[in-house]
């Protein structure tokens, strides 16, 4: 490898452990409709990641024994990622400068299903 390239330390939520936690507001203008949004991150070693959401479901099964219910969500998650700059020759870093925080925003979406049983 020769020349001079830029790199972000990029994190993969898919290759990581993390904790997440979130506040929501959920409304349900028409049964069986509900509808959410809500702020929250998540928690891993290094930054942090900060995300906002907004959420909605449909219940398919209300009944006394059992809910069932079909949720989507979508979720844009704000990255900060340290960029540098390495230069090799013969495949060794002879240089590498830092050129500091670059923060992007991305989206991801979720589909679930929740069944809930009343413990009695």
């Amino acid at each position: 490898m020769e020349g001079t390239y830029i790199f972000d330390d990029g994190v993969s939520l898919l290759a990581i452990q993390f904790i997440t936690t979130d506040v929501r507001f959920e409304v349900a203008p028409l049964r069986p409709l509900r509808l959410g949004a809500g702020v929250g991150a998540a928690w891993r070693e290094g930054r942090n990641v900060p995300y906002g959401l907004l959420a909605a479901g449909v219940s398919l099964v209300d009944k006394p024994s059992v809910r069932l219910s079909l949720d989507g969500e979508l979720t844009v998650l704000h990255f900060s990622e340290a960029r540098r700059r390495d230069t090799y020759q013969n495949f060794m870093i002879v240089a590498s400068q830092p050129l500091g925080i670059v923060r992007h925003w991305t989206p991801a979406f979720a589909i679930g299903m929740h069944v809930e049983v009343p413990l009695e």
